[in-house]
C-alpha cells in the first residue's frame, strides 16, 4: 500500500491529482455559469440525468485520463514483448519503417 510521504513519487502524484481536480472544478463551475451546450465527455458527466456531484465528475474525468495512460502503456509493453519473441515480425516492422 503506497504511503503518502513527502518527496515520494506517490506524494507527487497525489499533489498533481489534487491540482487537476481543482482545475476541473473551475472548468465545471465556469460551464455551469455559461449555460452553454457542449458535446463532450465532461458535458455527459455534468448532465443532470447523471446525478453526479462536482467531486464525482472530477473523479470520473481523472479516472478516464489515467485509464487511457495505463492502457497505452500496457499495449506498448505487449508490442515490445511480441516483437522480442518474433524476430521475423520485428524485421518486417523495421524494414517498413
Amino acid at each position: 500500500m503506497p504511503i503518502n510521504l513527502p518527496g515520494t513519487l506517490f506524494n507527487k502524484a497525489m499533489k498533481a491529482r489534487k491540482e487537476l481536480a481543482q482545475i476541473l472544478e473551475q472548468i465545471i463551475s465556469t460551464r455551469r455559469c455559461k449555460k452553454q451546450e457542449y458535446n463532450d465527455l465532461l458535458a455527459s458527466f455534468m448532465d443532470e440525468k447523471a446525478g453526479l456531484s462536482d467531486e464525482q465528475i472530477s473523479d470520473n474525468i481523472i479516472g478516464v485520463i489515467f485509464a487511457a495512460r495505463d492502457t497505452t502503456a500496457s499495449v506498448l509493453t505487449w508490442i515490445v514483448k511480441y516483437l522480442g519473441e518474433n524476430p521475423s515480425v520485428l524485421e518486417s516492422v523495421t524494414v517498413s519503417i
